[in-house]
């Protein structure tokens, strides 16, 4: 292959080689990786979990743990060879040319120390910062914390991490990782954790600060969407090795290898109103089971004999290649659409409601001191929501959407009356459960299920998968003929097989873990499902198997459901009406396609506006709206429109009258609470 060799290349990877060392054998986690990076550049790496990309990062940036073990190959930086025995090279490049943004800042943040504490040690390992006096280091901390977005950063050093929101912590990762102006930043998905806003915000700090000092990046991800909104160039990883490599323009345009094109068509955000997304069958195979021929074979529907037997060699140059014996050619095909609006005209039926709530609050007690008790401080209350209406008919699906805090779950379990209103009104199928006692609710809760967020917490570690799934029958009373049938036909009806009774939950993947979540709400033949984040944490592949999976049990047994999500990619595929909240309170209510079509509420055009699209034509061609600031403290709400502070729009009539729920037009079926709602002319 033509190493294309270049004066402005930052980083060049040649033929590299990874291995574990385990008791038994060496797993081979990168085989032949070819890259370089050039100065300035954003470099973006996909691939679903497995495929090698944190090892990626690790062995570039010299954190590799100590049974990793470059076996082949080189690694150039800024034309000097970094490679050595004990990683020593290039650990002596962390913090002052090589930085790094991990996906969790708590996990990178200490807990026990004060954010001035943590970021003044940082400068003093880096040597970049040797002739500077304290005072100056200081100086140095507060620009770069006031360039990321920290308001009154003199104020706020002195405060802890768990003092931050997620999006703030973000932020200070990343000005520590850009204090010494480093050469090269690795970003671990960055925004992976953070709502749709808050990424909006994190990616466009990231793009303006890189290219403000030339820095350039090697972002990993699972989002197609971000890479074709601010990489340069993108690296497809499949099974520790690179399959396709080439500018963003390009292979989003004409993907030429099957895995690229596969990811591409499973991804929800270029599937609103299809029939069906596209899925990519079985696993990414582990690195103690590697096949002989291409590694991608087994899971590829345009896979020969030669693909199976021989492993394909890259064509190309090294920025620019694909790995396979049969490249495709043309552009990826449009999802099959369906007419979503016809559905929903049919099933919203007054007489069919099955779930109807009405002025629904709760309230959460916020402790009070002692001291404060004393002198007469009344408790407050922290109103998690307040104050919305809920009518579901049956078969039909409502997603409700916002920002983290917004109210979403705590509105969802209200439902459940896992937590207790305190005021309003719940009726499911009929049947007022606001002041239920728990004996006389335990019957009608069987009908309405809950799928958690976290899988895997969800599930006991002590208990087989068999057991759990019998689990709610043994609650409710149910008695059951024969266990292993009915466990079996559960297990069938989320597409696993019956050899996973057995199993234990860590012995699942997550995609196995949801289904296995969802096969246990379902043993009662419930009426209702709450999905609670339902495709959080999974890559892009079993999402779209997960979200295949409750469209289908919705046409089979007449489901209704009720998703919670702050992915918005997935609620035009998923969703036939959407719910917008914003600090515990509606802002916005309408059918999936014409919310999307004309946002009424500054709030979800803001929120629609920062979706990223997996193509990269639209770079630039939208106006896209970071909202500034973060949802404020729901203890302590805003005069007037909860929305006002963050709101572009507003006026002094905003800060003063909140806005009523209602409709705007002459269409009764979209609602919105704004005083000056954005209402396109048609």
């Amino acid at each position: 292959m033509k190493t294309n060799e270049h004066s402005s290349n930052v980083l060049q990877v040649s033929e590299l080689d990874l291995c574990y060392r385990t008791r038994s054998m060496m797993l081979p986690a990168l085989s032949g990786i070819n890259f370089s990076i050039n100065r300035g550049e954003i470099v973006g790496v996909v691939g679903e979990s497995g495929c090698g990309k944190s090892s990626l990062s690790y062995a570039v940036n010299g954190l590799l743990p100590k049974n990793g073990q470059i076996t082949n190959g080189s690694i150039s930086f800024k034309g000097e060879e970094v490679i050595s025995p004990d990683n020593s090279s290039i650990s002596s490049l962390w913090g002052n040319e090589i930085s790094m943004i991990f996906q969790d800042p708590m996990t990178s943040l200490n807990p026990v120390f004060s954010i001035e504490e943590q970021i003044m040690t940082a400068i003093q390992a880096q040597v970049s910062f040797n002739g500077d006096s304290n005072s100056e280091k200081r100086e140095k901390m507060l620009k770069m914390l006031e360039r990321v977005g920290i308001p009154d950063a003199e104020k706020h050093i002195k405060k802890y991490p768990h003092q931050f929101s997620g999006g703030m912590r973000q932020r200070i990762m990343i000005a520590i990782a850009l204090l010494a102006q480093p050469s090269l930043l690795i970003a671990d998905e960055p925004t992976s954790a953070l709502d749709v806003t808050l990424e909006a915000q994190i990616n466009d700090l990231i793009l303006k600060l890189t290219k403000e000092m030339g820095t350039s990046v090697l972002y990993i991800t699972h989002d197609l969407g971000v890479v074709a909104q601010i990489c340069d160039r993108v690296m497809v990883m499949y099974a520790g090795q690179i399959v396709e490599n080439g500018s963003v323009q390009k292979i989003f345009a004409e993907p030429k290898h099957p895995y690229t094109r596969a990811l591409l068509e499973v991804h929800p955000g270029r599937a609103a109103g299809s029939r069906r997304l596209h899925t990519i069958k079985g696993r990414v195979p582990g690195l103690n089971a590697l096949p002989e021929g291409c590694r991608f074979a087994s899971r590829c529907d345009y896979s020969t004999e030669e693909c199976e037997k021989i492993s394909p060699a890259e064509s190309g140059d090294v920025n620019n290649f694909v790995r396979c014996h049969n490249p495709l050619s043309g552009a990826v095909p449009e999802a099959e659409t369906s007419n979503k609006e016809q559905n929903i005209l049919e099933n919203n039926k007054e007489d069919e409601l099955i779930i109807d709530a009405e002025g629904v609050k709760v309230q959460f007690p916020i402790n009070v001191s002692l001291t404060d008790r004393l002198n007469g401080k009344k408790p407050e209350v922290l109103r998690a929501v307040d104050g919305i209406d809920i009518k579901l008919s049956q078969g039909e699906v409502l997603a409700l959407v916002g920002e983290s805090g917004s109210g979403k779950t705590t509105a969802g379990r209200c439902l459940l009356r896992l937590n207790d209103p305190a005021e309003g009104s719940i009726n499911l199928k009929g049947n007022d459960i606001t002041n239920l006692k728990e004996r006389a609710l335990r019957p009608l809760r069987a009908k309405v299920q809950m799928i958690f967020q976290d899988s895997i917490s969800s599930l006991s570690p002590r208990r087989k998968i068999s057991t759990l799934l019998l689990e709610p029958f043994k609650i409710h009373g149910v008695k059951v003929d024969n266990p292993k049938a009915k466990v079996k036909s559960l297990l069938e009806k989320v597409g696993l097989s019956n050899e996973h009774a057995g199993k234990y939950p860590h012995q699942l993947s997550g995609g196995q873990a949801r289904r296995v979540s969802i096969a246990r709400a379902l043993a009662l033949e419930p009426d209702i499902l709450i999905a609670d984040e339902p495709t959080a944490g999974l890559d892009v592949s079993v999402a779209a198997g997960i979200l295949n999976l409750l469209k289908d049990l919705k046409e089979e047994l007449g489901l209704t459901y009720i998703i919670i999500t702050h992915d918005l990619n997935i609620i035009n595929y998923t969703a036939d009406r959407v719910a917008v909240m914003y600090l515990g309170q509606f802002v916005e209510m309408a059918p999936a396609y014409k919310l999307f079509e004309n946002p009424l509420h500054p709030y979800t055009e803001a929120l629609l506006s920062a979706v990223s699209i997996p193509d990269p034509s639209l770079r630039g061609t939208t106006q896209r709206i970071i909202l500034e600031g973060e949802i404020p403290d729901p203890a302590n709400p805003p005069n007037g429109c909860p929305f006002n502070p963050r709101c572009r729009y507003s006026q002094e009539i905003c800060k003063k009258e909140k806005p009523q729920f209602k409709a705007v037009s002459d269409d009764s079926e979209h609602l919105t609470a704004c005083h000056f709602p954005v209402i396109k002319n048609s």
